[in-house]
């Protein structure tokens, strides 16, 4: 039996969850996920395999042909499970199904949807004041899903088309993914409940006992809470640019004109109208990068870049190769984010900039824009791959870039091992340890957690012992004096804990930022502490 994404009312739902094979016993089943392995073999797969029960950080790995179900080999430097997986079981499992729904996750776009896909081909798809589902309006989304007592429900989200629908209740439909059948509708007031809160009136009006024991498991999940919230504030943007729609489709250059006039200060809806606008708003942007003063065609180019016209990309690039370039605001990361919209008609570009000398600054904002192009290119590889070698501080970049082949993850293992073996004969080498932290990170990014990776966990865990002890023996012992009461035991209170997305992925808050540039580094420092 497999459970896997389903297709409900003409979409794939249930993104979050990998998919489980199971034998026709019920015996403990077996977790698969699937990662390209290059581009130039669209069908070849990288699939890594765990038993359901322990978990996926003790996994194996396979390269594995979708189109005819051949495993060709195992990954290198991946682990044998424990106990050991029966690969003639698998390969009989590998059938016509199974392969389909690994080939779906595999060439699923990466990153969120488009949230300016609310129109379809000139016109909106609803009309302003209307109620319409989110997948209607968005149909690259995918629903809310929630778990509750061992069953998956869908969660179909309406909302009230307009500016105002942030603050709108929404109207929800809770489908049972196994039946396929509804099980009752809500009214949910976002304006008035934060998760988790404690309420004596719920946030919502329900057609049912059944329905409340669902959302509760929402309202108890602040990621799925903030989904919703965040679906809502998405529906009253894209409302705001309709309401602007006739007036920008008979005079784009206006809305280009308004969006060009304080280019400093960035307006989003203004940003949002002229996006959507798409190839329309194409020749006012060209005209103004052509004959505006130096931060508006910046701001021109990166917004044609943005629509997939490649007409400034030599001035992106040369601003983030500008060794004067005044990054203060954090504009390279928009840059960056334009330039990969023109993916494979950048690289020339970019490697050409970075074969001249720079300063360190402006290097790693140009290696900001390579790694993430999400182009496998041999060059770009060999780049990466010399610069981690001399700088093993910097092996982000490759888990930035996302290559995993085998030659990419044997340089890191190389590299980590060295690093373990100075520290073995240096506990307190600090430079040897930050490196091999990067390394490692790298090593999870691509997927490999094992071997020197998991020795390095144990050297972590050493260290921050031994750094306990010499506290300890620094502080001095106190009694305690007689009069003095025993402290009070108080119990820790629970924490939710959130799983941690990849770097490249979208940020756990909602922001559609990737995560190495919202909180990535917030939350490696509340790790810190």
């Amino acid at each position: 039996m497999i459970i896997a994404p389903v297709r409900f009312r003409d979409r794939w739902i249930d993104d979050s969850h990998p998919i489980e094979l199971w034998d026709d016993k019920r015996r403990p089943g077996v977790g698969l996920a699937v990662a390209r392995a290059n581009d130039a073999e669209p069908s070849l797969a990288v699939m890594t395999i765990w038993w359901v029960t322990k978990g996926p950080r003790d996994s194996t790995s396979l390269i594995l042909d979708l189109a005819s179900g051949e495993i060709r080999d195992q990954h290198p430097l991946s682990r044998v499970l424990d106990p050991p997986l029966d690969l003639a079981w698998l390969r009989g499992r590998l059938d016509d199904e199974l392969r389909a729904a690994l080939q779906q996750r595999l060439d699923r776009p990466r990153g969120p949807f488009d949230r300016h896909a609310w129109k379809d081909g000139d016109r909106p798809r609803v009309a302003l004041g209307e109620r319409a589902a989110f997948a209607r309006l968005f149909p690259a989304s995918w629903d809310i899903v929630v778990l509750h007592r061992g069953r998956r429900y869908a969660l179909i989200d309406s909302h009230h088309v307009a500016p105002e629908a942030r603050n709108a209740p929404v109207a929800v439909e809770i489908v049972d993914l196994e039946t396929r059948e509804t099980v009752g509708t809500a009214e949910i007031d976002l304006a008035h409940a934060s998760p988790g809160e404690r309420r004596r009136t719920p946030p919502w009006r329900s057609s049912g006992p059944a329905v409340v024991s669902v959302l509760r498991e929402l309202w108890d999940d602040p990621d799925q809470w903030f989904t919703l919230i965040g679906r809502a504030e998405t529906v009253a943007r894209a409302a705001a640019v309709m309401q602007a729609w006739d007036s920008d489709v008979r005079d784009p250059d206006a809305a280009v004109a308004a969006l060009l006039a304080a280019p400093g200060e960035e307006d989003e809806l203004l940003q949002d109208r002229v996006k959507a606008l798409g190839r329309r708003s194409i020749p006012a942007l060209r005209r103004a990068f052509e004959t505006e003063a130096e931060e508006t065609s910046r701001y021109a180019a990166r917004v044609l870049a943005e629509l997939g016209d490649a007409s400034g990309l030599d001035l992106l690039v040369t601003t983030l190769g500008d060794p004067a370039f005044d990054d203060s605001t954090g504009e390279s990361f928009p840059i960056s984010d334009a330039i990969a919209v023109l993916g494979a008609r950048a690289v020339d570009p970019l490697l050409a900039a970075l074969a001249r000398p720079r300063s360190p600054d402006a290097q790693d904002r140009l290696l900001d824009a390579v790694t993430t192009l999400g182009v496998h290119d041999d060059r770009i590889r060999e780049l990466l791959l010399e610069i981690v070698r001399a700088q093993p501080g910097r092996a982000s970049r490759l888990g930035d870039y996302d290559d995993r082949s085998p030659a990419v993850v044997a340089v890191l293992v190389e590299l980590l091992e060295a690093q373990l073996g100075l520290l073995r004969d240096d506990f307190d080498d600090d430079d040897a340890f930050d490196d091999a932290s990067e390394l490692a990170q790298a090593l999870r990014d691509l997927g490999v957690d094992d071997g020197a990776v998991q020795q390095f966990g144990e050297l972590i865990r050493t260290k921050h012992e031994h750094r306990l002890t010499r506290l300890r023996l620094r502080q001095p012992v106190r009694e305690p004096a007689l009069s003095e009461p025993m402290p009070r035991y108080v119990p820790p209170a629970p924490v939710h804990v959130t799983p941690r997305p990849g770097r490249n992925e979208p940020c756990w808050c909602g922001s559609n930022k990737k995560y190495k540039k919202c909180h990535l580094e917030a939350d490696d420092e509340a790790r810190a502490r």
